[in-house]
C-alpha cells in the first residue's frame, strides 16, 4: 500500500514539474485540417485569451475514447478545445470521428507530411495549456488516475474562469 501511494505521489509531482517547466514551443503553431469540411487552419498557442486543450487521438486507440467524457459542454465554454487525429490517413480519421468522436464539437487532423517534426508514440495525449502558453497538465496513455486528475484540474480551471468573469 505504501509503495502504491509513493508511486502515485511521485507520478503526480513528476507530471506537474514537467508541465510547469515545459513551455509550448514545440506546438507554438499547428497547421490542422478540419475533419468535417477539410478546411486548413493555423492554430497559435502563444498568449491566448482562454486556456487551450489539445487532445491527440488515433483511430486505432481504444484508450482515446476514455477522454471523451472529460470534454463536456462546459469545457468548450471555458477552453479552446482541439481534438486532433494523429492518423496517417485522413479518411481513417474521418471514419473514426463519425463512429466514436462525433459527440465532440469539432475534429481536426494533423498532416504529418506537412508537419514532420511532430512525433508521438503514446495515445491518447492531452495537453492543457494556459493562456500564457505554459503547459499546465499533460495526460498520456491509459492511466486512469491521471485522467481523473486532469478531469478535476479542468473542472477547477473552469470554475476559476467562471468566477473571474463574474
Amino acid at each position: 500500500m505504501k509503495t502504491i501511494f509513493m508511486y502515485l505521489l511521485l507520478s503526480f509531482f513528476s507530471n506537474q514539474l514537467l508541465a510547469k517547466s515545459e513551455s509550448f514551443n514545440q506546438f507554438s503553431e499547428l497547421k490542422l485540417v478540419t475533419l468535417k469540411d477539410e478546411k486548413e487552419i493555423t492554430l497559435s498557442l502563444i498568449k491566448n485569451k482562454r486556456p487551450t486543450l489539445l487532445f491527440f487521438w488515433a483511430s486505432w486507440c481504444t484508450y482515446c475514447k476514455d477522454v471523451i467524457p472529460v470534454l463536456r459542454d462546459d469545457v468548450y465554454k471555458q477552453f479552446d478545445v482541439y481534438p486532433i487525429s494523429f492518423d496517417d490517413d485522413p479518411k481513417k480519421a474521418l471514419k473514426a470521428w463519425k463512429e466514436s468522436y462525433s459527440s465532440l464539437k469539432e475534429g481536426y487532423w494533423l498532416n504529418k507530411k506537412t508537419s514532420p517534426s511532430y512525433h508521438m508514440t503514446i495515445f491518447p495525449k492531452v495537453f492543457l495549456i494556459l493562456p500564457n502558453g505554459k503547459v499546465d497538465t499533460i495526460y498520456e496513455g491509459s492511466q486512469g488516475d491521471k485522467l481523473h486528475y486532469m478531469a478535476n484540474r479542468i473542472k477547477y480551471l473552469t470554475n476559476q474562469n467562471e468566477s473571474e468573469s463574474n
